[in-house]
């Protein structure tokens, strides 16, 4: 076992993905005004949870990764360890008679080095960090699509204020439709007061009722 090459391919670098990811906008936020945008949320939930399942599946091969190099006693760290004290002590004494017995790695750990285990596994996670990029980018381009619809839609009407400065006030309709609309207008008739003092008079009004107030 050449305990440089273990070394080097016990400390191999990789970084898997976060679990969680920080959206640009809540999507139960925007008004749904367009079946479209139902279309698009739906497909972006999808998208979630396939993220959410790479993930998980990038941090399982993660684990198996680190047990395989940093397993405290079937670790490769710990078997270059024992191989580089062996070569130590066998340079110690190498001037001294007798047989020295140089240290021997498990099978297991032959297996892991024939097989190419450690880079193996680090191509994985790369190859579950591409597909996990790859869906970044559409649900980006979803959240965006989301976004430019919602923002094109014309705003919702709430009060009769909003109907008629989007629809106009039906003044033409109540003018020309005598009796639809609830009218108080101002009365002929005069009471109290004199000739002289005629500001003591009250002036009334008619009520005249209708199928709507006015």
């Amino acid at each position: 076992m050449d305990p440089l090459s273990a070394t080097s391919r016990s400390t191999a670098t990789f970084s898997p993905s976060r679990t969680t990811r920080t959206l640009p906008a809540s999507l139960h936020q925007l008004s749904v005004r367009d079946p479209a945008i139902l279309t698009l949320i739906t497909k972006h939930k999808e998208l979630i949870n396939k993220r959410i399942e790479l993930v998980k599946q990038q941090k399982s091969i993660t684990d198996d990764l680190h047990r395989i190099i940093a397993h405290p006693t079937e670790g490769l760290n710990y078997h270059t360890e024992r191989t580089r004290r062996n070569v130590i002590a066998s340079i110690s004494v190498a001037r001294q008679m007798g047989y020295f017995k140089y240290y021997t790695p498990p099978s297991e750990i032959e297996r892991i080095e024939t097989g190419k285990i450690v880079n193996n596994r680090v191509k994985d996670i790369n190859r579950v960090q591409e597909e996990i990029n790859t869906l970044d980018q559409e649900i980006k381009n979803i959240e965006k699509s989301i976004k430019d619809i919602n923002e094109s839609a014309p705003p919702p009407i709430n009060t009769l204020v909003g109907w008629f400065a989007t629809y106009q006030r039906p003044e033409g309709f109540l003018a020309s439709n005598a009796g639809y609309a609830s009218e108080i207008r101002p009365s002929r008739h005069r009471y109290g007061g004199t000739k002289h003092y005629p500001s003591f008079a009250s002036v009334s009004s008619r009520y005249i009722v209708g199928r709507a107030l006015k």
